[in-house]
């Protein structure tokens, strides 16, 4: 039947409506209007936008946290925290807590300002690098920092009896639950040193005691004798009796892994002197440089297998008392071949209760085994 012209449709869904009347209907329409923009009727479509935006903000912290990590490990600059820091509060703080966790200081003044300017960096650093003057002028700064896991101390400058004063103070100052601790550029490696570091720090895996550092190649080796920390025979008749020595003083150190010594270990039936003596006797005769034998190819024929063999047996040795024990390395005057530093470093290996040693990694050969 015809529909009247004074009546008007309108469609809502699938159903009609029809209205008597022109308020009627612009009533209608007002409401559908107001209906359309209320919360009830775009429920879906803002739970949706809701959704996906608690995604983002529900990203897992530790994911976040490898990510800001490895975005700052290309360059370590205090310029690479800045984006992070404009972004956002927890960004901040994260960028920040990864750019201290190396800590280097190099001057005193900086040492003071440590906490000071960035009372958080205490509880952040888990490295620290320094000089050990730097740090004797605050050491409650030092005993601070309980959340170091690694150390570098360099000890440039210090003569044998004020690195004596200063090494303790350093090591009862420091977290006991370090697992790296090197110290560099020491006047003389003792006895009462290496005794403090065994008891202070259990769970040490790298341990490294360097003293090279201060031998100057230009100078004769009258000049530069002083500065050799060569325990044998001053302190140690034998590269045996050094080995047990050190097994006792090191031995809480039972997760250690890497061992550096910087004393060079002569022979056991050639002292020290005798072999610098004979080493001068040649130089002269051939008109050679008096700069000791690290370049020295008679000394090197003479006297570097049998070196090397005290080389290989101490490191033997302390591989037999520490179970853990996987790099041994010396000072020494005949290093590898085309070596730049004066260092040899002896690799150990177990295989069904054999220990292996030999100058290099045991990954690039595969060696007969040595018992």
């Amino acid at each position: 039947m015809p529909v009247p012209t004074s009546t008007f449709i309108a469609r809502r869904s699938s159903s009609f409506n029809v209205f008597k009347n022109p308020k009627e209907h612009r009533r209608y329409l007002i409401r559908s209007v107001s209906l359309r923009q209320s919360s009830v009727f775009h429920r879906t479509r803002c739970d949706a936008h809701t959704t996906s935006l608690s995604l983002l903000t529900i990203l897992p912290v530790e994911l976040l946290d490898l990510i800001i990590e490895f975005s700052l490990q290309p360059v370590h600059s205090f310029a690479s925290v800045a984006g992070f820091s404009l972004a956002s509060r927890p960004f901040r703080q994260i960028a920040l807590r990864h750019y201290f966790s190396l800590f280097h200081v190099c001057t005193a003044e900086r040492w003071r300002k440590a906490t000071s300017v960035i009372p958080q960096v205490t509880s952040w650093a888990r490295i620290l690098e320094a000089s050990a003057d730097a740090l004797l002028c605050s050491l409650q700064t030092l005993r601070d920092f309980r959340s170091l896991r690694i150390v570098h101390l360099s000890f440039f400058g210090q003569n044998i009896v004020s690195q004596h004063k200063c090494v303790n103070l350093l090591i009862s100052s420091l977290p006991s639950n370090l697992h790296e601790l090197s110290l560099t550029d020491v006047a003389a490696i003792i006895v009462l040193m290496l005794s403090r570091i065994g008891t202070k720090f259990p769970l040490l895996t790298s341990l490294e005691i360097s003293c090279p550092e201060w031998l100057a190649e230009s100078c004769c080796w009258s000049c530069i004798d002083p500065t050799v920390a060569c325990p044998i025979p001053d302190v140690f008749p034998t590269t045996s009796a050094l080995v047990n020595a050190l097994i006792r003083l090191l031995k809480p150190l039972t997760h250690l892994q890497h061992l550096q010594l910087g004393f060079f270990l002569p022979p056991d039936d050639v002292e020290p002197d005798e072999l610098l003596s004979e080493h001068f006797d040649h130089a002269l005769e051939e008109g050679e440089d008096l700069d000791g034998p690290f370049f020295c190819g008679v000394c090197e024929d003479l006297y570097s297998p049998s070196v090397a063999l005290a080389e290989l047996q101490a490191s033997v040795g302390l591989a037999q008392a520490f179970k853990q024990l996987k790099s041994v390395r010396f000072s020494s005057f005949f290093q590898k071949s085309g070596a730049c530093e004066r260092k040899t470093t002896i690799w150990i290996s177990r295989v069904d209760g054999w220990i292996k040693v030999r100058r290099g990694p045991w990954y690039l050969h595969n060696l007969p085994l040595v018992p």
